[in-house]
């Protein structure tokens, strides 16, 4: 039994029933390695992006594309049930200083003047039938990014912790600046031989890889050079350093640490409503899972594939967990093995933060639970990762340690440990009809139905139950009339932590 969904999010302004996150799991691959000769190949005039109809996606410019010719307009997909569009650029993410087009019906704008010399953020946004024409506060509602510049300046990333002559600290990783319009890297390393011993023995390269960190294997006191190659859509551009390594490997403590860093990257790869940024490993992940928005399954495979590129060491896995065990309110995130103590403990990118024991050791996936079953919150205590800080947590439609009442064995065929008898100490079970603030509910089914219908906001649902609670799917909504015999209460779902 697999006990992954679909994640929704919780700002849903069209859609009130939820699932949290999951899905089928999903294969991460790289992009193919353009040598350092390669020059590229212009962009198409008829590309077509990857990712859902039902967001505006660029066409052009594409993201990373380092000389963007400014007699072209600026042009994206049509989205589905989308009555205007709007477009916004800026020099920094998610800025229009630059320029602002307002609502507009075409699906294309003629290039404003810009800048030359900077990075461009553009971003584009639907605004769909039955909406209106303001932004969410906070939120830029089915939106896509894209990154560019006019001139064609595409600069050798340049190592930031190492330099000739130098030597790089025991346990330390290779670091180097990113560049905001690179694609990928990759780090070649060979050796000197010292008397008649090898100086290291490590595969030498990297392959293309999205992370600005590896961590290279050596004797100590080996001297070795370092070729970085910085990716671009149009050519491979690299820098070179000889320097000592001190040798050594970083122990559990370190590799932890780096993965809370990988953690709070990822995190930082998409906006508050999971659309990735273009250009990021997520981005492109996401847009060939034939998504526009990323799950916690995606999430999860990038990090997992972060920490494989950084060759930090760390023993990592997903898991799936959740509230229930009928397929709605689930989650995934990654475990990394502490082999010190042999434990599997948490690193979760979809909300950016890591779960910590009230002593402030790493909690395994069971502490969590443990904790939910017996609502002993004062057991856990969380370390956010992003300067977003606890946002994502609070802003869930779960809280978050209830997600840790189920917990699926790493090979996906089972449970850890049975589903509690019942979930009724996590809800507040109210009397139908309900009028109130918005918050999560399920409608409880009546002896000897299968369902229950209801106006959920005005909008009529009919809604199967399942589970030992006999409970539907969750929902958000202010207003709950029953139209049927199926249910008469709604169960609230309660928030401990967040």
């Amino acid at each position: 039994m697999t006990i992954r969904g679909l994640f929704l999010g919780l700002f849903l302004l069209s859609n009130l029933l939820l699932s949290a996150c999951g899905g089928s799991g999903h294969t991460a691959t790289s992009m193919p390695f353009a040598s350092a000769s390669d020059s590229g190949a212009a962009l198409s005039s008829t590309y077509v992006p990857a990712g859902s109809g039902d967001w505006p996606l660029f066409v052009y410019p594409q993201a990373g594309d380092p000389n963007v010719d400014t007699t072209r307009s600026i042009t994206w997909t049509a989205a589905n049930n989308a009555r205007a569009y709007e477009l916004q650029i800026g020099t920094t993410l998610g800025g229009n200083d630059v320029f602002d087009s307002g609502v507009i019906t075409a699906t294309s704008v003629a290039m404003p003047p810009l800048p030359a010399s900077v990075v461009l953020y553009a971003r584009v946004r639907a605004i769909l039938n039955g909406w209106g024409d303001a932004s969410p506060d906070g939120h830029w509602s089915r939106g896509s990014y894209t990154k560019f510049r006019t001139d064609d300046q595409t600069p050798a990333s340049t190592f930031t912790n190492v330099a000739t002559g130098k030597t790089l600290p025991a346990g330390a990783p290779v670091e180097w600046s990113a560049s905001p319009l690179a694609v990928g890297y990759r780090l070649v390393v060979t050796g000197a031989i010292l008397g008649n011993k090898a100086s290291w023995g490590i595969p030498n390269d990297s392959g293309v890889i999205h992370t600005t960190h590896v961590f290279i294997r050596a004797l100590s006191n080996a001297k070795v050079t370092a070729t970085l190659y910085t990716i671009y859509l149009n050519r491979t551009v690299s820098t070179q350093v000889a320097f000592t390594v001190a040798g050594g490997t970083p122990g559990f403590a370190g590799q932890y640490e780096f993965g809370k860093e990988l953690t709070g990257e990822i995190r930082a790869m998409a906006d508050r409503d999971n659309q990735p940024y273009g250009g990021t490993i997520l981005a492109e992940i996401v847009n060939g899972s034939g998504s526009s928005v990323a799950n916690c399954t995606l999430f999860t495979a990038v990090l997992l594939q972060l920490i494989q590129e950084s060759r930090v060491g760390l023993t990592a896995r997903s898991l799936g967990i959740g509230l229930r065990d009928d397929g709605y309110d689930t989650h995934e995130l990654v475990e990394v093995l502490d082999d010190i103590s042999n434990r599997w403990v948490t690193l979760d990118p979809t909300f950016g933060l890591v779960s910590l024991r009230a002593d402030g050791t790493p909690a395994t996936s069971g502490e969590i639970s443990a904790a939910a079953r017996a609502q002993t919150w004062s057991a856990l205590t969380f370390e956010f990762l992003t300067p977003a800080g606890s946002f994502y947590a609070n802003d869930y439609y779960i809280d978050y340690p209830l997600l840790f009442m189920i917990i699926e064995t790493p090979d996906e065929t089972g449970l850890v440990q049975a589903p509690p008898a019942s979930l009724a100490a996590y809800f507040d079970s109210l009397p139908l009809p309900f009028t109130g603030a918005t918050a999560t509910f399920s409608l409880k089914c009546s002896s000897g139905y299968s369902s229950a219908a209801a106006d959920l906001n005005g909008v009529a649902n009919t809604l199967p139950c399942s589970g030992s609670d006999q409970l539907t799917q969750s929902f958000l909504a202010d207003d709950i009339q029953a139209t049927d015999a199926g249910s008469s209460v709604a169960w609230r779902l309660r928030r401990f932590t967040f």
